[in-house]
């Protein structure tokens, strides 16, 4: 709400609220009038006030049952309760419920400005807490994004791949779902910073990656896990069908090309991939966290295969012996 703040003064006795209403407009506010308490909330659906100043004894709805209500539909409102008839115990049960201050009619117009100020006072001290902890919360969500993100590529970071695989591993050894691993290098990315420097070499891996996401399934998790190489998780995902999604990537990454200006790029993927399938031990009886460290050892060794026998290449950790989790 921008503008002068808004003030609704309630009260079913005319004369006192053209009063009040007068008093008010000359401090510079905004007034808005109602005769009643069911005027009032059908007033502040369509004109949201900072403020309400309400009489305590009105036909119908009482000055404390609006409290109530406005505590219920409008609970960043302020609320003022005056009136004639005012006791200690009204006084204490209106606090009680909200009010920020009480007033006995008669009252002159400096208790009634004083009263106004600490109100609103009151409310614009509420809204900045409000607004102060809604951007500590988008600062909090905002750091714990950038503690699992890559900074350059945008991808998950090592960190959130090793926690997601442990979950993923967990689940395996649970319901016995399929689980597939894959460790992908980028084949000769060091002669991309040797020959252009390291921001064409960001430039280039930035490219790979978002190339690398846009060919991975939405359930697939990929991030990078270090340098020029690639985590890639694909849970419910038998070995076999991993093989075959992978082959299609491989394919996709070595037809393409990264172009900037006078620098022309392209690259192949060397994938080193694994799966607990060939977990000789059980998963039943395993260790998640065993399992895990296999995983991407299994995984490393295959990738370092796939380097050794020409690049270009998928390479499976189908060896049991590998696998095995004590």
């Amino acid at each position: 709400m921008t503008g002068p703040d808004r003030i609704l003064v309630v009260d079913d006795e005319p004369r006192m609220r053209e009063s009040v209403k007068a008093l008010l407009k000359a401090e510079g506010y905004e007034v808005l009038e109602a005769a009643n308490g069911d005027e009032a909330l059908a007033r502040l659906r369509s004109d949201p006030a900072d403020l309400v100043l309400a009489d305590l004894s009105m036909p119908g709805m009482s000055g404390i049952e609006l409290v109530d209500r406005l505590r219920e539909e409008h609970p960043g409102t302020a609320v003022i309760i005056f009136t004639g008839y005012g006791t200690l115990q009204t006084a204490v049960e209106a606090i009680r419920r909200g009010v920020v201050d009480y007033i006995v009619k008669p009252f002159d117009f400096e208790t009634l400005r004083q009263s106004v100020a600490r109100a609103l006072q009151s409310v614009e001290q509420k809204r900045l807490l409000t607004q102060t902890t809604e951007e500590l919360e988008d600062a909090k969500k905002t750091l714990e994004v950038l503690a699992i993100t890559d900074e350059l590529t945008g991808l998950p970071n090592l960190r959130y791949l090793r926690e997601r695989l442990q979950q993923e591993v967990a689940r395996t050894f649970r319901s016995g779902s399929a689980l597939s691993v894959a460790l992908i290098d980028l084949d000769r990315f060091k002669e991309v910073n040797d020959h252009h420097g390291h921001s064409v070499g960001d430039q280039v891996l930035t490219f790979y990656a978002r190339l690398l996401s846009q060919s991975v399934r939405e359930v697939d998790v990929l991030g990078r896990y270090g340098g020029d190489e690639f985590l890639l998780i694909l849970p419910d995902t038998p070995i076999s069908r991993a093989a075959t999604l992978l082959e299609r990537l491989r394919e996709r990454i070595a037809e393409s090309r990264f172009n900037a200006e006078a620098i022309s790029v392209d690259l192949t993927v060397s994938i080193g991939l694994a799966s607990p399938e060939f977990v000789s031990s059980g998963l039943s009886d395993g260790d998640p966290a065993a399992l895990t460290k296999a995983l991407f050892e299994a995984a490393d060794q295959a990738l370092y295969k796939a380097k050794h026998a020409g690049r270009n290449r998928l390479e499976q950790g189908n060896n049991p012996d590998t696998f095995v989790v004590s």
